[in-house]
């Protein structure tokens, strides 16, 4: 049985793939098994793949967004520890064994996370890192700020059964409500050093504002079910800013009806 499932969704990103396996490969850390779930792509990703063998358990499904091949990923895992890298992505090579002996010898640590060096789309540094900063590691500073970055990402698998795997309603933000969910139960821990690499290409830079911001208001109305009086009101508060914005982009769309209910709903904190 591996110690870690490295979980890689993947669609259409051929060309990028392989260097992403190809870097858990090389890891200094060898008790690890990989899992690609091809979510429905329609570029030569299976090919590309052949070439791994047994190194690498593949599976395919019909395209159901990155949420469900996530899910499908854990579920197909052995692992006691789940790690993800998504198909764009690279680690350093002694990323797996850093956390790894963080977490053996930190019982109580649920998630580890790390910063990130920033890659453009030919895999050139361009100075930047993720999170650029970060407030607290607990429920709160997570709330105000998301400085996980996925591929960062190593942790206990049991936690789930506390808290849920990805929320497959969301096509956005997924990875992020799953975390405030592990923060409400669980210890996380950052550590302050690059172990991945991060690309950021144009169409990652340019988010469909409207998607993210609905997308924030629904992990905010399901964490207000779960969280305490104090959460609760953090959470409102929050919730207050993202109407705001979302109106903003409602109103640059002249949809004004959808404008006037989410800028009325703004100035409301119940």
């Amino acid at each position: 049985m591996p110690k870690v499932s490295v979980i890689i969704p993947t669609y259409n990103r051929a060309k990028y793939l392989c260097e992403a396996i190809d870097s858990v490969l090389a890891q200094t850390y060898k008790d690890y098994e990989i899992i690609v779930v091809d979510d429905g792509s329609t570029d030569d990703t299976k090919k590309v793949l052949a070439k791994y063998g047994s190194s690498i358990r593949y599976y395919c499904q019909e395209n159901s967004g990155i949420a469900v091949a996530r899910n499908v990923g854990i579920s197909l895992s052995e692992g006691e520890y789940i790690a993800f890298l998504d198909d764009d992505d690279i680690w350093l090579s002694d990323k797996l064994k850093v956390q790894m002996k963080y977490l053996e010898k930190n019982s109580d640590i649920d998630l580890v996370t790390s910063r990130a060096e920033i890659i453009d789309s030919e895999g050139h540094l361009t100075g930047g890192f993720k999170p650029s900063k970060f407030y607290a590691t607990d429920f709160e500073g997570l709330l105000n700020s998301n400085f996980i970055v996925v591929p960062s990402v190593v942790f206990k698998k049991k936690i789930l059964s506390k808290v849920g795997y990805f929320d497959e309603k969301l096509r956005c933000c997924e990875d992020y409500e799953l975390w405030l969910r592990i923060a409400l139960k669980g210890k996380i821990y950052f550590m302050d050093q690059v172990l991945v690499k991060y690309r950021m290409t144009p169409n990652s830079l340019s988010k469909d504002l409207i998607k993210l911001y609905t997308s924030g208001i629904y992990i905010f109305k399901k964490l207000d079910r779960i969280c305490n009086s104090r959460q609760k009101q953090l959470i409102r508060e929050m919730m207050s800013g993202v109407r705001y914005r979302l109106a903003k982009e409602y109103f640059k769309k002249k949809h004004i009806g959808k404008f006037l209910v989410n800028y009325t709903l703004s100035k409301f904190i119940k």
